[in-house]
């Protein structure tokens, strides 16, 4: 069996830990992981699914490092080749 939700845009909602169970490849704008989407609440922002609270707290959790130089790094990106 295979359900569906729909989600308006501008909309939440809160899969709670027993929702866990029918989550499968559920698309968002993180790509956080289906068994990580659980006991949050998804906002449907211009067309993706998005954690608010949770992009509020890796902004605040960001931390900083320094590169041999002593120079502060305020994030790490990978860059392709």
């Amino acid at each position: 069996m295979k359900f569906t939700l729909y989600v308006p845009e501008g909309k939440s909602v809160y899969l709670d830990a027993s929702s866990a169970v029918i989550l499968d490849d559920v698309p968002n704008y993180s790509d956080t992981w289906d068994r990580d989407m659980v006991n949050k609440t998804w906002t449907m922002i211009d067309g993706e699914l998005r954690c608010l609270k949770c992009e509020e707290k890796e902004n605040k959790s960001k931390k900083r490092y320094k590169n041999e130089n002593s120079t502060e790094v305020s994030e790490i990106q990978q860059i392709e080749s």
